[in-house]
């Protein structure tokens, strides 16, 4: 695999990008050795794999980028767990305050991060309750 400056610094990217379609173009252009793909952003889980998929075709690594919430970073961590051309699951600063108790958790049961590992939980509904209490201090009334 080699991206636009060769094979010596992985190129890294996706994480703005929705649609599959425009995945397509990345992944068959061979502009990057990792897509980034945020899963929540680009359609949930099953849009999710469909562009994992798309990527292993062409041998392309996948980590996916999750940025939105705990919940978000769950359901990559799902996917990431699922899917064999996913490396890793990227946490990105915002959901790792919340895990290190500096931001209120949107879950009854915060996420764990143990020794820089985390588990894909193996409950149904990626194994999250929602904080009825926090979330409602972010709903919008009309």
């Amino acid at each position: 695999m080699t991206a636009a400056v060769g094979n010596k610094v992985p190129i890294c990217a996706g994480e703005n990008e929705y649609t599959i379609w425009g995945f397509k173009n990345i992944v068959r252009s061979h502009a990057v050795n990792i897509i980034n793909h945020d899963t929540v952003k680009c359609g949930g889980l099953w849009q999710a794999k469909k562009i994992a998929a798309l990527a292993e075709v062409e041998q392309i690594l996948c980590t996916p980028h999750s940025a939105c919430s705990e919940a978000g970073l769950e359901a990559a961590l799902h996917l990431t767990t699922s899917t064999p051309n996913c490396a890793y699951a990227e946490i990105v600063y915002p959901t790792l305050l919340v895990m290190t108790g500096e931001t209120p958790s949107l879950l009854v049961k915060p996420l764990e991060l143990k020794a820089g590992i985390m588990r894909a939980s193996s409950k149904p509904r990626f194994g999250i309750e929602l904080d009825e209490k926090t979330v409602s201090k972010y709903a919008i009334r009309r």
